[in-house]
């Protein structure tokens, strides 16, 4: 029997992307709960949670080191937050006429 288990540790709405970081040990996840969280296999849940202004829609890794987390906060907004730095570098407003998902 599946039970229902929240948690501060745990996303309190939808989770809307997910990618695997370079070590085989974590994985980072966003949320319609306007967070980003850091999962660590060693610690069995979350390392740490990056808390942003919207709900994260989508998400992707770029950048030349894939040290770059680009997510879609709707409302044509996007949020440039550092991998390796664990925190966010640049936001861009209004930077698409429609809602990024």
């Amino acid at each position: 029997m599946e039970k229902e288990f929240k948690s501060e540790r745990t996303h309190l709405d939808r989770i809307t992307g997910i990618v695997r970081m370079q070590n085989d040990t974590e994985f980072l996840t966003a949320s319609l709960d306007s967070s980003l969280k850091l999962w660590d296999k060693h610690l069995q849940g979350t390392g740490y949670t990056y808390e942003t202004h919207e709900p994260l829609h989508s998400m992707a890794v770029s950048g030349e080191k894939k040290n770059l987390l680009v997510a879609g906060l709707g409302r044509g907004n996007f949020i440039v937050y550092g991998l390796e730095t664990k925190n966010q570098l640049d936001i861009f407003e209004l930077a698409h006429a429609e809602e990024i998902s």
